[in-house]
């Protein structure tokens, strides 16, 4: 079986984006490159994502419940 996925490599440890069906134990070949991004690519998108939310507010128009009736547990 083959996949080809992407993560994060945080603490010395690679944190998978996806879930893969394999055992637990599994033997693996693995094989690490480096996603290069433009820090400022992600400013960029940064900015325009807030400018589309700031522009576009979304408002579902349903009912807003109180604090009590969300956590109703009865």
């Amino acid at each position: 079986m083959a996949t080809t996925t992407t993560g994060v490599f945080v603490d010395g440890v690679v944190r998978l984006d996806d879930t893969i069906d394999m055992p637990n134990h599994s033997r693996v070949t693995v094989q690490i490159e480096a996603i290069d991004v433009d820090p400022s690519a992600r400013i960029d998108a940064w900015n325009r994502l807030q400018k589309f939310l700031t522009d576009n507010q979304i408002n579902s128009g349903g009912q807003k419940f109180s604090r009590d009736e969300l956590y109703d547990c009865g």
